[in-house]
């Protein structure tokens, strides 16, 4: 079976989200696949859980911040959460 680009509908899917900005996602699966065609190409379909984790990685966290500081709270992502 031939790799299947995922869509934003999906997208919103795997992240559990019931609504999601289509062409904000259609960009970040484009630039998701982009990257995975670096290491692979044609993509095996299994690269749709690759694609979907890059992609929701940067939805959720586009500035990539790891640790965040607001007045007296502060909060730190595991290494890998996005």
């Amino acid at each position: 079976m031939a790799f299947t680009t995922p869509t934003a509908e999906q997208l919103a899917l795997y992240l559990g989200r019931p609504e999601i900005q289509g062409e904000r996602a259609d960009l970040l699966i484009a630039q998701a696949v982009a990257l995975c065609e670096t290491v692979d190409k044609p993509l095996p379909d299994q690269a749709t859980a690759i694609v979907l984790s890059v992609a929701g990685r940067a939805y959720v966290n586009p500035q990539q911040v790891s640790y965040e500081t607001i007045g007296p709270m502060s909060v730190q992502r595991p290494q890998g959460s996005g």
